[in-house]
């Protein structure tokens, strides 16, 4: 007895000109690929860091309310200048996540790669800043080049906006070149996109708003201090991430206890 194969309906199909995705698309979906939890690349920081930084934000924002407080009567802004304890702080949180930033590129020496070269990046620019809050670098830049054959800008309040405005010109840059690595730590890249945020809340603040204004200096120091202290955050969880991945990992290779 033979059997009689059955036939199937096929459906035609449609072939198609190869479409590449569009630059928007691939950029999303690159960054999609990188920030998906079950990439294996992400480095989630100890539960200890939120405890942390829940504490520290705190910190920080009692002692923006306290520099209004703590100032005297006949120089209300006095704290939120350049000689208070706002500049101060900010200062602080530059040095601790430069020096952080530091640890985080010698642990990663051993396994040097492409990305490795963002936290030097980072460290030596987190010093910088930090030394150019006590030293007023670009204050005295910009009043070198309005004082030169240049002249007063025509187009900025002065050269100091102008200054301040190319650092988070660089700082985009440097994402750009090393959004791989950012990503890695999804804390981290959220931090670090806050603390750009904050940023530009701050610049936005010193170059649009006059200076006549009394209440200035509050919003724009206070969105200052709030952007490099959550640069530290980013920093410490980034180097808490990789001390307990690298914990882990000795953990691991230990000797194994007999049956």
């Amino acid at each position: 007895m033979h059997m009689v194969p059955m036939e199937t309906e096929t459906t035609p199909t449609i072939i198609r000109g190869d479409r590449k995705p569009g630059i928007i698309s691939k950029i999303l979906s690159e960054f999609s690929a990188a920030a998906d939890p079950r990439a294996g690349d992400d480095l989630p920081p100890p539960f200890l860091f939120y405890v942390f930084a829940l504490f520290a934000t705190l910190a920080v924002l009692g002692s923006i309310v306290a520099a209004v407080y703590m100032a005297p009567d006949t120089n209300p802004m006095f704290h939120f200048k350049e000689e208070g304890i706002v500049t101060a702080l900010s200062s602080v949180c530059l040095a601790m996540a430069s020096a952080l930033a530091a640890i985080v590129f010698y642990l990663q020496l051993k396994n040097w790669n492409t990305g490795t070269i963002f936290w030097f990046i980072l460290a030596t620019g987190c010093l910088f800043l930090s030394l150019d809050e006590q030293l007023m670098f670009h204050e005295r830049g910009g009043t070198a080049i309005a004082n030169s054959q240049v002249g007063a800008s025509q187009y900025f309040r002065n050269w100091n906006d102008l200054i301040v405005i190319g650092y988070g010109v660089v700082a985009l840059a440097i994402a750009k070149l090393f959004w791989r690595e950012i990503l890695k730590c999804r804390v981290f890249a959220i931090l670090f996109a806050m603390g750009f945020f904050f940023y530009a809340v701050h610049t936005g603040i010193d170059s649009i708003v006059p200076s006549s204004a009394a209440w200035k200096d509050i919003p724009e120091e206070g969105a200052k201090l709030l952007s490099v202290f959550t640069l530290f955050l980013a920093v410490t969880a980034q180097l808490l991430a990789m001390v307990e991945k690298l914990s882990s990992m000795l953990a691991g290779r230990g000797p194994r206890q007999a049956s």
